[in-house]
């Protein structure tokens, strides 16, 4: 986490919320009354680094789930071909499968066109009207 415009305490709040800690048990630990994290936590520099630590975390478990996501797929396809699995799990297994492809599905198309529409707003700050064709 790149925390160094921030003060050691600021750095060490961020560290404890991104951790779970409560603002009160924070505030325990860095030895702050608890209305001084408050108070950082309404400071732009301190909302804009608490969301990158934030998102950098976020960034690293989401690593972690896809690299079981190809174990996950296999079972689940395993328990859905396994003739002697009871039919409810192989059911259970499919439907997974299935709601899983088409919720990938929604997402590439939805970056899709948020791209498209970012790419027109960058176009249309030329003074071009592109919402006209």
């Amino acid at each position: 986490m790149n925390l160094h415009p921030l003060s050691g305490k600021k750095q060490k709040a961020i560290v404890l919320l991104v951790a779970g800690k409560n603002i009160e048990t924070a505030a325990q630990c860095l030895e702050i009354n608890g209305s001084t994290l408050y108070r950082w936590r309404q400071q732009q520099d301190f909302k804009d680094a608490l969301f990158r630590a934030k998102t950098q975390v976020m960034g690293e478990a989401i690593s972690l789930l896809q690299n079981g996501a190809a174990n996950a797929i296999k079972a689940l396809t395993d328990i859905m071909k396994d003739k002697k699995a009871p039919p409810a799990n192989r059911v259970t297994a499919a439907r997974s499968i299935i709601e899983f492809s088409l919720k990938g599905h929604e997402i590439e198309t939805i970056t899709k066109r948020l791209d498209e529409i970012e790419e027109r707003l960058k176009l249309n700050e030329g003074g071009q009207d592109t919402w006209a064709q």
